[in-house]
């Protein structure tokens, strides 16, 4: 699967990344267990650090978005 995730320059890439993966959750353009590509992956493919989306990801577990196994 493929995230299209847009950039702002009002706020970081990570929170970029993560308002939009919980915006998809939330309107559940991304189902439950459905599997999120790496953070290795998703840094590639937006161009980012794997720390940014690691913080990104961090931020959605902790609030119980995703989960990883």
């Amino acid at each position: 699967m493929e995230l299209q995730i847009l950039f702002t320059k009002e706020q970081p890439k990570y929170v970029s990344i993560y308002e939009q993966i919980k915006g998809k959750i939330i309107q559940q353009q991304l189902l439950a267990d459905e599997k999120l590509p790496s953070k290795r992956k998703l840094a590639e493919q937006l161009h980012v650090s794997t720390q940014t989306v690691q913080i990104a990801y961090e931020q959605l577990i902790s609030e119980g978005y995703i989960y990883s196994v």
